[in-house]
């Protein structure tokens, strides 16, 4: 903005300005030409840059500065053999002018010629080697060879340097992730914050990083720290929102979530997890106004329509309920979730076909899901359409055979359809598959509880728990 520079400049622009409006010819000095280039191109203007640094070299034909201008604003603009020409005149000029090489290097890496980008930028760095972004450019540039070892030297060559260079710490830690490093960077963040303590970046990575090797009491510790450091941090606070999610602690994640806001725009992902945390709290008006909300700032979040839905279901208002799960469908169509959803509610009103119908979609989205082949077998059993029964667990058992479910549930059909022994031996293979599921299997059959032989297999495979 132009507000951000300084008075003299802002003077100097508008005299430019006015020389060209009136087609005179007025002095400026070498620092007066470079000022007002530097600030077209800040503001984008490239063609009055273009201009000025026209005028420039035919006042100070032998000043390197307006060249190097001059072949930043065109590769810009996609011209980088001409760009990359200016630099090679101006490299025999000045061979040690440190910014020739970024901007050798930045064109390099626009062409996606990544190994000539770096030569570029080492041969930079070795001219100032108190070049600081440079580090950062390298490690970009190795980070596109998929290079994240060397990557992460160089962002750690930055760190010792400069501490406080956020975004190296935050470049540090997605190559981190990409590698799988998560202990090793856990040990290395600790390291740095022994030496660091007051860095907000570190120890909101550090957090992340403790999410990632599952030790959310830690994440959510670090977290802390970042937002002591600096209260306005409106990431820290959502990702401990996120971690307190991920451990049911519903209260403090919309706390979390909440002081996130206070600090940063309103935003939809925001306002969806609050939602889904009023929603798990059981306080459905609220979680109705906070997935309103989420819509309304991205109708496009196939997410807040469908709680929307579920949420009107729980206040028993099922024909808006439907309403909304069918906007969410309309908006992600291969969400086999929406899908079962929509089934459900279907089911519930007794609009059988609608709902076998929505189950099938589930089975060609979401073949997968292990609930459901058996909600689609129990949905015909109701029916009284047994062989459909059969043959769709016949199906979920073919292509999942390790899915002690399907096999629980194949007992319960073939039970029902009076194929006992059948029964009992896929009864058997679901006990040798996962036995620890048996509770819960009992509480959603009615067969399997009645049949003596299979009573006695499960309580002889309870006793050798």
């Amino acid at each position: 903005m132009k507000e951000e520079f300084e008075d003299e400049v802002t003077l100097a622009v508008e005299k430019f300005e006015k020389m060209l409006k009136l087609n005179e010819r007025y002095y400026f000095d070498a620092d007066d030409y470079e000022n007002i280039i530097d600030y077209y191109i800040y503001e984008n203007h490239h063609k009055k840059a273009l201009k000025a640094i026209g005028f420039a070299t035919n006042q100070f034909p032998g000043s390197v500065i307006f060249i190097l201008r001059k072949s930043q604003i065109i590769s810009a603009e996609g011209k980088y053999d001409e760009a990359l020409e200016l630099l090679s005149f101006v490299e025999t000029i000045e061979p040690g002018n440190v910014e020739i090489f970024i901007t050798k290097g930045s064109i390099y890496s626009m062409l996606g010629q990544h190994a000539k980008a770096i030569l570029s930028f080492k041969t930079a760095l070795d001219l100032d080697p108190k070049s600081e972004d440079v580090y950062l450019f390298i490690a970009f540039e190795y980070e596109s060879l998929s290079n994240y070892n060397k990557a992460i030297s160089y962002l750690i060559k930055l760190l010792k340097r400069n501490p406080e260079h956020e975004g190296a710490v935050f470049e540090l830690s997605f190559c981190i992730d990409i590698m799988n490093y998560h202990q090793k960077g856990i040990r290395y963040f600790e390291r740095f914050i022994n030496r660091n303590p007051y860095s907000r970046a570190a120890w909101y990575n550090l957090g992340q990083l403790y999410n990632k090797t599952e030790n959310p009491e830690k994440a959510i510790e670090a977290f802390d720290y970042a937002v002591i450091i600096d209260e306005t941090f409106s990431s820290a606070h959502f990702n401990k929102g996120v971690t307190y999610l991920s451990l049911d602690k519903y209260q403090e994640a919309i706390d979390s979530f909440k002081e996130s806001l206070e600090y940063d725009e309103p935003d939809a992902i925001t306002y969806l997890y609050i939602a889904e945390s009023y929603e798990n709290l059981e306080l459905y008006n609220d979680a109705l106004k906070y997935y309103f909300r989420a819509a309304k700032l991205d109708d496009q979040l196939s997410d807040a329509w469908v709680g929307i839905g579920v949420t009107m279901e729980y206040l028993d208002r099922s024909n808006e309920a439907e309403m909304h799960i069918k906007k969410a469908i309309n908006i992600d169509p291969h969400r086999g979730t929406y899908w079962f959803l929509l089934g459900d509610l279907l089911l519930k009103q007794n609009r059988i076909a609608e709902g076998e119908e929505a189950y099938l979609k589930v089975i060609e989205l979401e073949p997968e899901n292990d609930q459901i082949w058996v909600m689609l077998s129990r949905l015909y059993l109701n029916e009284f359409r047994e062989q459909d029964a059969l043959i769709t667990i016949g199906n979920a058992l073919n292509k999942y055979p390790d899915n002690a479910y399907h096999w629980f549930q194949s007992a319960e059909v073939h039970l029902i359809c009076g194929i006992e022994h059948t029964a009992i031996e896929h009864f058997k293979q679901g006990l040798v598959i996962d036995k620890s599921i048996l509770p819960e299997i009992f509480e959603h059959t009615f067969m399997i509880n009645v049949q003596p032989t299979l009573i006695q297999l499960a309580q002889l495979h309870e006793n050798n728990l």
